[in-house]
């Protein structure tokens, strides 16, 4: 289990990135909680059958997760840039 995993917030300290008024009727949202030298974190808001075009994070980025309600479906791209 990563760290990312343990974090448990309020309902209340989610709404701040996390509330109905983060979502869009067109596309997904991401929200910049932080951002320094090492590492940044966003909250991405999805609605019903919203989709990210694919993408790669760069050579030697990791990238993690966590669903706080719903469901994520999430494709690996592998070779031709994907790393």
């Amino acid at each position: 289990e990563d760290a990312l995993q343990r974090v448990v917030l309020t309902e209340e300290e989610w709404s701040m990135y996390c509330s109905p008024a983060h979502f869009s009727e067109f596309k997904y949202t991401r929200n910049l909680v932080h951002l320094d030298d090492c590492f940044s974190v966003m909250v991405l808001c999805w609605g019903p059958g919203q989709k990210t075009p694919a993408h790669s994070h760069g050579m030697g980025r990791q990238s993690w997760f966590k669903v706080v309600r719903g469901e994520l479906e999430l494709d690996t791209l592998c070779g031709a840039g994907g790393e």
